[in-house]
This record gives structure tokens, C-alpha cells and sequence, in this order.
């Protein structure tokens, strides 16, 4: 995707766990910034945001950070979480912006940290490949594919998912869950003791273009995400999300959707609820599908080079 007469620059780094390779790195992103220049420095995630702000430091180089996971995440407490706290309120301090994938979130964390500059960015996240399947969909069939796409893991909460669709047994569905991870065989388990196990696919770790479109309704129970680009992908795609409020972001952009509100984090009997109502009244894919262009590869690109403009001219 990157222009063949796009000089690429690449600074070396360390092995190991990612924090502590990007920590290590700063020395030799330092020399890069005063060799080449740049007008600006843009992190594309957390973890890399204070090591770029390191480096553009005393420079002519403005640096822009992306908060791309939430600052505070439900059950972190403590010394941890206020650290946590402390170091993105100085980091942000350090940089010359600092974009938030919603604007729920920009204006979150503009209350949090007032001595700082925060706006919201569109991420890039959707493909053509995605907004195209929204012309495909069809009536909804007698038995509907439910899908979910995201790592087998703690924060994605998939066992509340299972128990929600354990009170839908009664109506006919199927699922498939898309990812891979730590937690897999204990869902196939909890699936098993549920009666579920016949109805459910685990695809793992494949491409899930094919299985969006083959879908009829997204499910997404996560304990708490960033802005989850998978149900932008899904809304793309012209299908349904059903969600919890895992993401002030998300929130605000289904609440504005012909979809059921996002339901409490971890109340399966709320996302049960919300899956058979939306299963009863259909949303109109193109409806879905427009609310996600803006996080189009083109429209998103845009939209950070309109943000990063007063520093490029």
C-alpha cells in the first residue's frame, strides 16, 4: 500500500518484549528525527507514544500521539492504574497532540488531562472489500449466523456471549467465532456444558472477510476496547452490531443506529435481549454500511493529514 517513491526509513530495534524494545529504541530514533528532519512524528499506537515523544523532544520535529487502547480499563485499581494514569498525562503534555480514535474519547481525556491537546481522528479501518458486501445482503434466513471476531482472551468476554446465547435456546441461530487464543478450550468446554457445542464454530485465526460475509448479525461482547475496528469492519459490511459498552466511542456511534442500545459489560440477560431484538427487527444494511465510511482507508488518511496540517506547511 505505500507508494513506490516513498522514501521508507527503518530504525533498528531490540528484541524482546515490545515496551522495553521501544524504550531501547529511542537513542536511535533520537539521531533519526535531527539526520532527516521530519516536520512531523506520529505514533500509531500507546505503547509507542512516549518513546516518539522522547525522541521529537527539543527537535524541530512535532510529534503527535494516538491513544488507540483505553487509559483505564475495568478492574485495574490501584498503584498500577494510577501510574498508568500519571504516564499518559505527561506523555500527552510532552507531544503536540494527541488523537482518540472517538470523540466521546477526545472529550474524556481532555477532562482528564486539561493541560494537554487532545481531538478525535476517524482510524482507517474499513476496506472497499467491506463496504461492498452491504450490497449482497439478502432477507434474513430462518436461522441466522451470529459472528464474532476477536482474540480468545479475558478481555473479550466470550463466555458471557456463550451464556447469553444459552437463553436463545429456544430459537434457531448459529455462531462462529473467529480468533484464537489462551481461552479456547475453555469456551469449547463452557459450550459443551451449555448444549451449545452443536451450533457453535470455532474458525480460529483466518481472514475474516468471508465469514462477514456470511453473517447476519455481529456480536461483540468485549470487557473494553479502544474503538474496536471490527465492528466498524462489521457495520461496513452491512450487518447488525450488537455490543456492550465496552468503548465510549462505539456507544455513541450505535446509539445513532437503528440498533438496540450496547448493554452493561458482562450481563448476559441484557445481551440476550438485545440480540433477539435486533434479530426481529432488521436494520437496513446500507443505513449500517454509510455510518462506517468515514473510517474508509481514504477517508481516514484524510482526516490525519487534515489534522497534522498546520505542521506540514
Amino acid at each position: 500500500m505505500i507508494a513506490p517513491d516513498l522514501p521508507v526509513r527503518m530504525v533498528p530495534a531490540s528484541r524482546g518484549k515490545r515496551g522495553l524494545a521501544l524504550a531501547a529504541q529511542v537513542p536511535a530514533l533520537r539521531n533519526a528525527v535531527r539526520t532527516h528532519r521530519p516536520k512531523v512524528l506520529l505514533s500509531a499506537g500507546n505503547q509507542s507514544n512516549l518513546p516518539v515523544a522522547l525522541a521529537c523532544l527539543r527537535s524541530d520535529t512535532a510529534s503527535i500521539a494516538k491513544i488507540t487502547n483505553p487509559v483505564a480499563r475495568p478492574g485495574t485499581h490501584g498503584a498500577g492504574q494510577a501510574f498508568r494514569s500519571w504516564r499518559f498525562g505527561k506523555q500527552a503534555q510532552l507531544v503536540d497532540l494527541t488523537l482518540a480514535l472517538s470523540d466521546a474519547d477526545a472529550r474524556a481525556y481532555a477532562a482528564d488531562y486539561s493541560n494537554a491537546r487532545f481531538t478525535f481522528v476517524h482510524n482507517p479501518y474499513v476496506e472497499s472489500a467491506h463496504l461492498a458486501l452491504a450490497e449482497t445482503r439478502g432477507p434474513l434466513p430462518a436461522e441466522p449466523m451470529l459472528l464474532t471476531v476477536g482474540r480468545l482472551a479475558v478481555q473479550k468476554d466470550h463466555a458471557t456471549l456463550l451464556d447469553a446465547l444459552a437463553l436463545l435456546k429456544d430459537r434457531r441461530w448459529r455462531l462462529t467465532l473467529v480468533g484464537e487464543g489462551p481461552l479456547r478450550a475453555d469456551l469449547e468446554r463452557q459450550a459443551a456444558r451449555l448444549g451449545l457445542a452443536s451450533r457453535i464454530t470455532f474458525a480460529g485465526f483466518v481472514d475474516p472477510l468471508p465469514h462477514y460475509a456470511a453473517a447476519d448479525l455481529f456480536v461483540l461482547p468485549s470487557r473494553w476496547e479502544g474503538f474496536p475496528a471490527v465492528a466498524l469492519e462489521a457495520l461496513a459490511a452491512g450487518l447488525p452490531v450488537i455490543a456492550t459498552n465496552c468503548a465510549p466511542g462505539l456507544t455513541q456511534l450505535l446509539a445513532g443506529l437503528p440498533l438496540p442500545a450496547t448493554t452493561p459489560v458482562g450481563d448476559a440477560a441484557a445481551l440476550t435481549a438485545a440480540i433477539a431484538s435486533a434479530l426481529d427487527h432488521p436494520a437496513d444494511p446500507q443505513t449500517l454500511s454509510s455510518s462506517a465510511a468515514p473510517w474508509s482507508m481514504g477517508a481516514a488518511i484524510d482526516d490525519h493529514i487534515r489534522l497534522m496540517q498546520p505542521w506540514l506547511t
